[in-house]
C-alpha cells in the first residue's frame, strides 16, 4: 500500500512522462501503453485522465491497418503517423483487450469496431489450422519491389499484386495466452 505522499510522487512522475497532447508516453516509438491505459480506465471522473485516455486510444487507432485489420507493432519518430508495419500476435491481443475495456467503459462504437477489426485480422491472417495463432506478420514484402510505406498505403488488390508479407509460423504460448484473455 502506498502512502498519500508516495502516490502523489508517482502521479507527478506519471504526469511528467505522458504526451498530454498526442497521447501515450513521450517516446521515440509510439504504441499502446497497456499499463497506462489500464490505469486511466480505472480513474473515473478525472477529466484530464479521461481526455488523455481518449487521445491515446484515438491516436493508437492510426496503427490499425485500414485494409486488412490488425494493429501495427508501433510507430517511430515520436509520432503515431509513421508506423512500423510488423504485426505481432501479442500486440493484437493487447489491443483487443484494451479496446474492449474502453468499449465497456464508454460504450463508444469506435472502440468496439477497433477490437473487432483486430480480432478479424487474427482469424484471417495468423490463425493456424490447429486453431492457435502464429507469431505474426512481417512488415515488408520479401521481393522488395515496393517500400513498406507504399505497400501498406495500397488497397487489397494492389498489395496482393506485389505479394504478401511473410507470416512467422512460430507459435508462442505467451502470445496465444494474450489473445485468449
Amino acid at each position: 500500500n502506498l502512502t498519500p505522499h508516495q502516490r502523489l510522487r508517482l502521479l507527478e512522475y506519471f504526469s511528467s512522462r505522458v504526451d498530454w497532447y498526442g497521447g501515450g508516453y513521450q517516446s521515440v516509438t509510439k504504441q499502446l501503453p497497456e499499463s497506462m491505459v489500464l490505469f486511466l480506465l480505472s480513474q473515473d471522473g478525472n477529466k484530464q485522465y479521461d481526455d488523455l485516455l481518449k487521445r491515446t486510444l484515438i491516436a493508437n487507432y492510426q496503427l490499425v491497418d485500414p485494409i486488412w485489420g490488425g494493429v501495427y507493432r508501433n510507430s517511430r519518430d515520436g509520432v503515431w503517423e509513421k508506423p512500423n508495419f510488423e504485426k505481432l500476435t501479442i500486440d493484437q491481443g493487447r489491443n483487443i483487450a484494451i479496446y474492449s475495456h474502453a468499449y465497456l467503459k464508454d460504450n463508444d462504437a469506435k472502440y468496439k469496431n477497433a477490437a473487432l477489426s483486430i480480432a478479424d485480422y487474427l482469424e484471417k491472417w495468423v490463425r493456424s489450422p490447429d486453431g492457435v495463432y502464429y507469431t505474426g506478420q512481417g512488415g515488408f514484402v520479401l521481393n522488395n519491389a515496393v517500400s513498406s510505406k507504399d505497400y501498406f498505403s495500397f488497397d487489397d488488390e494492389h498489395r496482393r499484386s506485389f505479394g504478401l508479407p511473410a507470416i512467422d509460423k512460430s507459435i508462442l504460448t505467451d502470445a496465444n495466452a494474450r489473445v485468449a484473455e
